[in-house]
């Protein structure tokens, strides 16, 4: 799944990106509110400059991976309740070391993008924030 994940959004693939994040039927938590459809949210937050959301999924699914309460698979490993340096240091191929420096210091860990894959294949999320 992760790879299917990655090939649709290096090519910029709205559609196959949905089809995937609904593929086992499933919820799916891509924002906290708004709206609907994943694609469509991501295309707006693109079209509009306000985030590059495919590239930092692309980029997040390249770094190491850490493991949910239920076996599942979580990118990036900074995802996890304790990051180590080296959690930290690989959010560098993402973000800037400023934006790494805010997660690393705030109360909450890293809130950037991040992503999960059950242990069955199910793509569960895909969001940012707090």
């Amino acid at each position: 799944m992760r790879v299917r994940i990655a090939r649709a959004a290096v090519a910029c693939d709205y559609a196959a990106l949905e089809r995937l994040a609904r593929e086992r039927g499933r919820s799916f938590e891509f924002s906290f509110g708004a709206g609907r459809s994943p694609a469509a949210f991501w295309r707006r937050l693109e079209q509009t400059r306000q985030d590059d959301p495919l590239a930092k999924l692309v980029g997040i699914l390249r770094l190491p991976f850490t493991r949910d309460r239920r076996g599942g698979y979580d990118w990036p490993s900074a995802y996890r309740l304790k990051p180590t340096k080296a959690d930290w240091d690989a959010l560098l191929a993402v973000y800037s070391r400023a934006e790494v420096e805010r997660f690393r210091k705030s109360e909450i860990g890293y809130y950037g993008y991040r992503a999960g894959i059950s242990r069955a294949g199910d793509w569960q999320f895909f969001i940012a924030g707090d």
